[in-house]
């Protein structure tokens, strides 16, 4: 468990970090886009850059964090999922909601789509090299439990040999009621009959002497 299959996992979980930092990460949407892609909803510490695509971060999902610009119990504010600029309050590049609209919902449509969107995923953590994040998430979970089942299984058969292992030692070397019942039966009426032979022989003998005198 710690050596192989905590590690094993935590690289999946590292890549679902990764690729939720991807999904939400902010685009320049200046006419003529310059500025890198940065990490919007979903942060890290080192951001506010993203991730390389289909590259693992070993300990990326103990460091993933909502970014405090979009949240208020931080000072930030929760608009900017709608709005844009999360990475960047400041840096209007990164405003999707540019007329500041109250019913604008072109950038939330743009998450579910990229939520849903087939991404690059980094083959060393031991999953397909390319799915949607939902499905990959799906496969480490599915894969993790069928190792649970698989462990399940193997205790339980483990569990059955040893049980019959130790009703064979404990019938071979140990104390079993009902033979040693049986063997007390078998030597109280093997000392009845040794008794009643000594007392006809006793008996036989009273009378030879009886018989001399």
């Amino acid at each position: 468990m710690r050596d192989e299959i905590a590690p094993a996992y935590e690289a999946k979980l590292d890549e679902i970090a990764r690729g939720l930092i991807e999904a939400f990460a902010e685009h320049d949407q200046s006419t003529v886009p310059t500025l890198p892609a940065a990490a919007g909803l979903f942060t890290y510490p080192g951001g506010p850059g993203i991730p390389a695509s289909g590259t693992l971060i070993n300990g990326l999902a103990g460091t993933i964090s909502i970014n405090v610009n979009v949240d208020p119990s931080a000072g930030g504010q929760a608009l900017r999922l709608r709005d844009g600029a999360i990475s960047n309050p400041g840096n209007p590049a990164y405003t999707y909601n540019t007329a500041g609209g109250a019913s604008f919902g072109d950038r939330i449509q743009q998450l579910i789509t990229e939520l849903s969107a087939t991404r690059s995923f980094d083959p060393a953590a031991g999953l397909v090299a390319s799915a949607t994040l939902g499905n990959y998430a799906t496969s480490a979970a599915s894969g993790l439990e069928a190792q649970r089942q698989a462990s399940e299984a193997n205790s339980t058969y483990l569990q059955v040999v040893s049980d019959r292992a130790s009703s064979v030692l404990a019938k071979e070397t140990g104390v079993n009621l009902d033979e040693e019942m049986a063997h007390m039966l078998d030597l109280e009426r093997s000392y009845q009959a040794s008794a009643r032979l000594m007392s006809s022989i006793d008996s036989l003998i009273g009378t030879l002497l009886d018989a001399l005198r």
